[in-house]
């Protein structure tokens, strides 16, 4: 688990991507679904370790995120890219921005030759279907004479590639946790969030709540949800949830963000907002507005702190 809870409300789609697959028990559930499986069966998953780094340029960040894992292959170290990437149109030159980020991870490699092996995975979250080649020679356009002569002294590669738009992770022999991730990270992508809570309430009465999505990541996902379709409609969920398991932690959660919305122009809005939200997610009891409105800055502060200690128990 991450230190911080990030801000979903400006980026919901990275905050919740990097928040999720930066804890190694969804990374490792993630790479061993989709990676080959002559990959997963060598790599040693004990040894998976995530690295803080990112690759990403800063004015890139609002449509893609990443994640570097370390792990062992056989007797060899690996590195396991991850590249998350959702703006509204597929970019033809992802092999090439792949091969700048894996250039930035060779340079940072500490202990120089021989280097890492880096294998680089997109998980592309649409809305667009994924239509551009995986392989960095296709970038070329060479005949068959030059590409006989040349292709020897050209960087060959391919990318892994996780299209979630040609994907149904709903019906995918997955986890049932990742199972739910990935299937929102789908459905808040096309803003069917309202469609999405009718099928977790579906999986949630064929199963125990706590087999199919720890409390945590329920109430992260919730968040996440509301922040990425702010479209929804709140009445029309009460009543589509109604005597459902989900109701109660569904509408709390749409009740503190629709607060923390109204709570903006306060000197301390942030602050009181960021407090609610991770008693929430902790499944702590949420303090009201008022309570919180007359404690000091310092007061506010500490009480943060508090909270993000809890979230890295």
């Amino acid at each position: 688990m991450e230190d911080t809870l990030p801000d979903l409300s400006t980026q919901p789609h990275n905050g919740y991507f990097k928040h999720v697959f930066s804890q190694p028990e969804y990374a490792c559930s993630f790479f061993q679904h989709y990676l080959p499986a002559p990959v997963v069966a060598s790599v040693d998953w004990e040894t998976l370790e995530l690295q803080p780094s990112s690759f990403v340029e800063a004015h890139l960040q609002e449509v893609r995120s990443d994640l570097l894992f370390s792990v062992s292959i056989g007797q060899q170290p690996l590195f396991l890219y991850l590249l998350f990437e959702h703006q509204s149109t597929v970019d033809p030159l992802m092999p090439l921005r792949l091969l700048e980020y894996m250039l930035e991870i060779w340079r940072q490699q500490e202990q120089g030759l021989p280097l890492r092996p880096v294998l680089p995975f997109v998980l592309h979250q649409g809305p667009e279907r994924w239509t551009v080649s995986q392989s960095f020679q296709d970038l070329f356009q060479l005949t068959t004479e030059s590409k006989a002569m040349l292709e020897p002294y050209l960087p060959q590669f391919n990318h892994a590639l996780l299209d979630l738009s040609r994907s149904d992770p709903a019906n995918e022999s997955l986890g049932n946790s990742l199972k739910v991730v990935l299937h929102l990270m789908k459905l808040a992508r096309e803003k069917e969030v309202l469609l999405f809570m009718n099928w977790l309430d579906t999986l949630l009465s064929k199963f125990p709540a706590d087999t199919v999505i720890t409390d945590t990541l329920l109430r992260f996902s919730l968040l996440y949800a509301f922040n990425a379709d702010s479209t929804i409609d709140t009445t029309r969920l009460a009543h589509t949830l109604e005597g459902t398991y989900l109701k109660e932690t569904a509408m709390t959660t749409a009740q503190i963000l629709k607060a923390e919305g109204k709570a903006e122009g306060k000197a301390l809005g942030q602050q009181i907002g960021t407090i609610r939200t991770l008693q929430l997610v902790l499944g702590a009891p949420v303090s009201s507005e008022e309570d919180l409105d007359c404690l000091s800055r310092e007061e506010l502060d500490a009480k943060v702190a508090e909270l993000h200690a809890r979230l890295r128990r």
